[in-house]
């Protein structure tokens, strides 16, 4: 289409072209994107993603109803967008996705102050392009694992937090990359290599309210140059508790500097909250820390995974294969990630439930910044 812009960027390890309509939605998206290295794709990128309206063509099954099988893949239908995968044989080529909007003006403003994050729906492009383009493209490609992780390099190398949601996984980020000598690699799902590179994963941050207690300097920086709808809604939210509201904020504005390349593994850390008195880490075993990773992302992504099931149940009416298989990939997933943590230093840092927020920030943040 005449229409289209393209871009390409260095990603995940791949080059990934990425097609814009004329939206506003796209022009939002291309601004975050470029925080990736861009990159000439002469030979054909690895993958194609556009950004579109997604087209029904080749529509064969429709089991359950927000599960499209088609010709050439499958559609997702999303409560915040459609992404239509789009496989030649077990490889994907590319994703089509668009976000969902209501037709009333009333209905969007509505919902728009009925989000924790108070976005319109151009304003979800990128978590959508992060959350349900680029992590689930992961599946298919035999040389990277997801992990739910924060990730920062400094020196030694890269170091990703992880656990599940709410241990304090953004925060340590927060805190530490503000620091001289550390630099943002991701903020919530890390990219692993086969042979332990960790890519950085540039979705902008996602900032609770939880994450602003005793840091008076970061609500400034957050909050600061909003409209007032914007802070009246904050401060709604916010009276429900601090986990109810966050906001985005891009990298660049958060910290002095981020990482464009990422870098070798060299530590990986596993936040769990505890009934206890004192904050102890000991050593992980790679075979114990890959599996509490690999059993974190069965629950996180969980909703793609089961359009991953729909897909092989809708191959199977045609006596046909699945593209790719939830129990596959994260088989692989664990054994890749058990060869690669074994070349790193692998911890678990059980926190106490009732420590006071700042006050855990400020000592992991420490105990992280001086470990050799």
């Amino acid at each position: 289409m005449s229409a289209e812009r393209m871009s390409a960027y260095r990603m995940m390890g791949r080059n990934v072209e990425v097609r814009f309509d004329a939206s506003k939605g796209a022009a939002i998206l291309q601004e975050e994107l470029a925080a990736y290295p861009p990159v000439a794709v002469p030979g054909g990128a690895d993958l194609v993603v556009r950004y579109a309206p997604v087209e029904y063509a080749g529509l064969r099954f429709a089991n359950p109803s927000i599960h499209c099988e088609m010709e050439d893949g499958f559609i997702v239908k999303g409560r915040m967008a459609t992404m239509r995968f789009r496989l030649k044989g077990d490889r994907l080529l590319g994703v089509d996705f668009y976000p969902a909007s209501a037709r009333s003006p009333l209905i969007r403003g509505l919902r728009r102050m009925a989000d924790m994050q108070y976005t319109s729906r151009e304003e979800r492009a990128g978590v959508i392009f992060h959350e349900w383009v680029a992590g689930p493209a992961a599946y298919w490609a035999p040389d990277l694992a997801l992990v739910h992780a924060s990730s920062f390099s400094d020196a030694r190398g890269v170091t990703l937090i992880g656990g599940t949601g709410g241990t304090g996984k953004t925060s340590l980020a927060l805190e530490l990359c503000r620091r001289p000598g550390f630099r943002f690699v991701a903020d919530d799902i890390s990219f692993v290599g086969g042979h332990g590179h960790v890519w950085p994963n540039l979705a902008w941050p996602k900032i609770y309210g939880y994450n602003l207690k005793g840091d008076p300097e970061l609500t400034a920086r957050l909050l600061g140059g909003r409209t007032a709808a914007d802070r009246l809604h904050w401060a709604l939210h916010r009276r429900r508790g601090a986990a109810f509201v966050r906001r985005r904020m891009a990298p660049a504005d958060l910290y002095d500097g981020y990482d464009r390349e990422g870098g070798p593994l060299y530590r990986y850390v596993i936040l769990i909250r505890e009934d206890r008195s004192d904050l102890h880490i000991s050593d992980l075993s790679p075979a114990r820390a890959a599996a509490m990773s690999v059993h974190v992302m069965q629950a996180e992504y969980a909703g793609f995974h089961n359009h991953l099931h729909w897909h092989a149940v809708n191959r199977a009416a045609e006596d046909r294969l699945p593209a790719v298989s939830v129990s596959e990939v994260l088989n692989r997933w664990q054994d890749m990630l058990t060869r690669v943590l074994d070349r790193a230093s692998c911890q678990l840092a059980r926190i106490p439930r009732s420590m006071e927020h700042g006050a855990f920030r400020r000592r992991m943040a420490g105990l992280l910044a001086e470990a050799d």
